[in-house]
C-alpha cells in the first residue's frame, strides 16, 4: 500500500514538473512576443517624434513666411489699391496653412502620448510576467 502511494507521489510530482516546465515556456514566449511589440512600439515613438520635429519645422518656416508677408503687406505704399488683395490673399492662406500645422502637430503629440501609455502598460504586462515566472 505504501509502494502504491509512494508511486503516486512520484507520478503527481512528474505531472507538477511538467506542467511548470509548460508554463514558464509559455511565459518566456510570451515575455518574447512583449518585447517585440515593445520594440515596435519604440520604432513608432521614433518615427512619430521625427515627424512631429518635420512638421514644427515647415511650422516654423511657415510662419516666418507669414510674419514676411503681413511686414511686407504693412511697409506696402498702396495697401488699399487692388494690387493689396493678393498679399491679403497670401496672408490668408498662410493662416490656414499655420492653422492646418498646428492642428497636425497635436495630433501627433496626442499619438506620441498613446503610445508611451500602451509602451509602459506592455512594460507593467512584462514585470508581471516575470513575477508570474519567478512565482512559479
Amino acid at each position: 500500500k505504501a509502494d502504491g502511494l509512494s508511486k503516486e507521489m512520484k507520478m503527481l510530482r512528474i505531472c507538477r514538473s511538467a506542467e511548470a516546465a509548460l508554463e514558464i515556456e509559455n511565459l518566456k514566449i510570451e515575455i518574447k512576443r512583449l518585447t517585440r511589440e515593445n520594440s515596435d512600439l519604440e520604432e513608432q515613438v521614433e518615427v512619430t517624434k521625427s515627424e512631429k520635429r518635420d512638421a514644427l519645422a515647415k511650422l516654423e518656416a511657415t510662419c516666418l513666411a507669414h510674419q514676411q508677408s503681413v511686414v511686407s503687406y504693412q511697409q506696402s505704399p498702396n495697401k488699399k489699391s487692388s494690387g493689396a488683395r493678393v498679399p491679403e490673399q497670401r496672408i490668408e492662406e498662410l493662416e490656414s496653412v499655420v492653422f492646418s500645422m498646428t492642428e497636425y502637430l497635436n495630433a501627433k503629440e496626442m499619438q506620441i502620448e498613446t503610445l508611451k501609455q500602451v509602451n509602459r502598460a506592455l512594460v507593467e504586462d512584462m514585470d508581471e510576467v516575470v513575477d508570474d515566472t519567478v512565482c512559479v
